[in-house]
This record gives C-alpha cells, sequence and structure tokens, in this order.
C-alpha cells in the first residue's frame, strides 16, 4: 500500500520540483542578462499605505541600466526625486519662490539623469531665486497625481504648481477598469484605497504580492503582462477622433474631476496652476503619425483643444509643448522608450520658461 501511495505521490511532487526549477531558473536567468531592472525603476517603488498611492523608495541612489542607456535616480526622504523642501513657504518668510512640478513618467524623467528631466532643466534656467521640486512619479494616472499635489501642498506649499500631462497616455489612464483602487465616488471626490482589503486574507495576499513585486524580476514581468492583458484594448486612433474624449463620459469624468481637483488644491493654497501639455510622439512627427493613422479620421490635436477649452473655461494657464516637439521631430524621444530625451528636455523647458515669462508680461501690462 505504501508503495503504491509513493508511487502516487512521485509524478506531482517531481512536477512541483521541476516547476521550482524553472522559477529559480528564470529568476537567475532574467537577473544575470536582462536590463536591471527589468521593467525601469518600478521594482523601486514602495507601496504607501496598502493601495496604488504609491511613491518611489526613500533616499534611494541607484543607477539603472535600460535598453536607451543606464540613469541615475536620486530620491529625497519623502520619495520624491531629487530633494524636500525644508520649510512650509506658507507658514515661514521664504525667501525663494518655489515651482513644484507633478505628472507621471514625463515629470520624473524616464530614462534622464534626475537633472535632465524637465523639472531640472527649468531648475538651471530660473537659477536660485526659485526652488523648483519634481514630484513626479512613474505610471502614476491623474488621480493619483492630483492626490499627491494635494499631499505637497498641505505639506510644504509653492507659489506655482505645473502639472505635465502627457496625452499619450492620460487620457486612456483615467479608464475606470485602469484605475484599481483610485476611483471617483458619486460626490465626485477621489478616493484611494479599497476597504475590503484592510484585514483578513486579503491584506496578507497584498503583502505576499508586494513583496514579490519588490523582490523578484520574473514576478514583475509576469505582473506587467497580465495587467497589459486585462487592461481595456487600446486603440492609439480612439484619442484622436471626433467628439474625444467628452463621447467617453466615465472617461471625461476622472479626467476633469482630478483637473478641478488640482485647481482647487491649488486656490485653497495660494498656489497658480498651470497645465502644460505634452504631445504623444506619434503627434511630433509626421511619418508616426501617418503611419500609426492611415485609414482613419484622426483629428491629430482633438487631446490639445479639449485641455486648452478646459483651462480656459477654468481661468488656468496652459502651455502646449507641440511647438517644441513638431519642430524637433524623432530626436526629442529616447529610440525604445519613447520619453524625451534630454535634449528633449531642455528645449521643453526652455519653452515653458519662456511661455511663463510672456504671461507675466501679458499680466503687467508690458506686452
Amino acid at each position: 500500500m505504501s508503495c503504491k501511495l509513493g508511487k502516487c505521490l512521485a509524478g506531482p511532487v517531481l512536477m512541483v520540483a521541476a516547476i521550482g526549477f524553472a522559477v529559480v531558473l528564470s529568476e537567475f536567468i532574467l537577473r544575470l542578462f536582462a536590463p536591471q531592472p527589468l521593467l525601469g525603476v518600478e521594482p523601486a517603488f514602495v507601496a504607501r499605505e496598502g493601495n496604488e498611492l504609491y511613491q518611489l523608495q526613500a533616499n534611494l541612489d541607484q543607477v539603472f541600466s535600460v535598453l536607451d542607456g543606464s540613469y541615475r535616480v536620486i530620491t529625497s526622504p519623502s520619495g520624491n526625486r531629487g530633494t524636500d523642501p525644508e520649510n512650509n513657504c506658507r507658514e515661514t518668510d521664504n525667501p525663494h519662490e518655489r515651482f513644484v512640478f507633478c505628472g507621471d513618467s514625463f515629470c520624473f524623467g524616464n530614462g534622464v539623469d534626475g537633472e535632465e528631466s524637465i523639472p531640472g532643466q527649468v531648475q538651471e534656467m530660473v537659477g536660485d531665486t526659485v526652488e523648483v521640486y519634481n514630484i513626479g512619479q512613474p505610471g502614476y494616472s491623474l488621480p493619483q497625481t492630483a492626490a499627491r499635489l494635494q499631499w505637497f501642498l498641505e505639506r510644504w506649499g509653492a507659489d506655482r504648481a505645473f502639472l505635465l500631462f502627457f496625452t499619450g497616455n492620460d487620457f486612456e489612464d483615467c479608464h475606470p477598469e485602469r484605475l484599481g483602487s483610485i476611483w471617483i465616488d458619486d460626490s465626485g471626490a477621489i478616493r484611494v484605497g479599497d476597504e475590503t482589503m484592510s484585514g483578513g486574507w486579503r491584506e496578507k495576499t497584498y503583502a505576499i504580492r508586494y513583496w514579490l513585486w519588490k523582490n523578484s524580476m520574473l514576478f514583475s514581468l509576469v505582473r506587467r503582462s497580465l495587467a497589459n492583458f486585462k487592461s481595456p484594448p487600446v486603440n492609439p486612433a480612439a484619442l484622436y477622433q471626433e467628439g474625444f474624449p467628452t463621447n467617453d463620459s466615465l472617461l471625461i469624468k476622472t479626467v476633469e474631476t482630478s483637473l478641478d481637483s488640482m485647481a482647487a488644491y491649488c486656490e485653497q493654497f495660494q498656489c497658480d496652476f498651470t497645465v502644460v501639455i505634452i504631445p504623444s510622439h506619434i503627434q511630433a512627427d509626421d511619418e508616426w503619425w501617418s503611419g500609426s493613422m492611415e485609414g482613419t479620421n484622426a483629428d491629430r490635436w482633438a487631446p490639445q483643444r479639449w485641455l486648452n477649452n478646459w483651462c480656459i473655461s477654468r481661468n488656468v494657464g496652459c502651455i502646449d509643448l507641440a511647438p517644441v516637439t513638431l519642430e524637433m521631430g524623432r530626436v526629442a524621444f529616447l529610440p525604445t522608450d519613447r520619453h524625451f530625451t534630454p535634449e528633449g528636455n531642455r528645449n521643453c523647458a526652455e519653452y515653458i520658461v519662456d511661455q511663463m515669462s510672456r504671461q507675466e508680461k501679458e499680466v503687467s501690462g508690458e506686452e
């Protein structure tokens, strides 16, 4: 009887052992040969409060190797790229003007060193009379960015806040199926976290998944692949169809609520608010555009018009970087990653500073 039982168990045991060996071997191969980290800076993230309002790991100083080269990431004790302010400029006599830039990976500066990001380049151009802070977090949606901006303004304050809005995915990332545990409730407020996740087996499951996410490149790869598979299919032409994005009521409600929240936070904390529109790479190059939109009735600048109209209706500043990217074309973008090159960031920063100067002169009546 015991022999028969041993034979019955041998098969499953060998199968489990083979699977375990394959997993360990795959992890070893990824760590040995794949770019480190495999998925950009994602393994450097740290979750906050058990939900999707993650932030960069605090006090990080690490060089990341990706397909387009390597870049250094230095973070503050609060998980911002660069440094944190020393005080709240609304509670103390701060001698310098304070700018804060918020957004996703284009604000953070994927693929480039911190001083080569748009906020870093702006800091160099405006000099020591202005403090510039970069609170961009790779992968953030607009509700996440709104929550991050509120957190910064409550803690440190600012004189001007800039939202870097990337038309390539900031609209579609507000699709309800992509927001996860961040959503808009019936009152129109942004909610973060899933109350059903606190306590019990779901919290333990989250802790296990998070540990694997932080420590296993294989798990990160599988997780990203499954996330892309589960996400609603994205038709590149959908962004540029007549009526977009107002023809998607759920998506536009999230976008508008997020933007309205950021504008309200800035008004509450006496901070000027400006939306900086970053075109997608397919908008920036005629060949990319025609190749992606062939056979469609796509409207190339529909997202920009909607954002500009929102800014006008809310009396919010708006800077469209389309002139910069159209002039530079493909050289503004990294070959594989499609984020801005250092030169692309520098030209965008120059345009932002120039537009700020023009707007200030218009307000003062000099022009």
